[in-house]
């Protein structure tokens, strides 16, 4: 009778474990740190920020150094995504190219992600993109200038 006991238990166990695991498409890449990438549209790597809605690149920055998106929404709302692909983070990683201001894709699979949407959907499908902190330190309106810094 211990044995059906300990048997019962394991399973219980084992089912209580499987219930609470992550789905697929909640956390697209496994949790990293990445170190503070300030922003400042008077540079000229990030000059395209001054309009919205735009995007830019940050290259060499985020997951496996693939990148970082970084989206201009409104006048007072910026995004930061990794730019990995999240379709088969599981296998291998592939960095995005920013297509538009509005869409990038992922250059092996053919995935394309709305990036102008909070948490980036793939569109037609079912993977995001990991998004970061952005802070926001100040947007002027007369010169369009927009600064601050992205954080995990």
């Amino acid at each position: 009778m211990a044995k059906v006991q300990k048997i019962f238990l394991l399973l219980i166990c084992a089912l209580s474990i499987t219930a609470c695991a992550v789905e697929e498409g909640d956390l697209p890449l496994p949790a990293h740190t990445i170190d503070p990438v300030p922003f400042n549209s008077e540079f000229a790597q990030y000059a395209g920020l001054r309009i919205t809605p735009s995007a830019v690149k940050i290259r060499n920055a985020g997951y496996r150094g693939n990148g970082i998106i970084l989206v201009h929404a409104a006048a007072d709302i910026c995004y930061a995504y990794a730019a990995t692909c999240t379709r088969d983070i599981n296998t291998e990683t592939t960095a995005l190219d920013l297509v538009d201001n509005f869409t990038a894709r992922c250059p092996k699979c053919g995935a394309e992600y709305d990036i102008q949407l909070l948490t980036a959907p793939e569109k037609n499908g079912a993977s995001r993109l990991y998004d970061y902190r952005v802070y926001l330190y100040a947007f002027n309106p007369v010169t369009n200038d927009v600064r601050g810094e992205i954080r995990n």
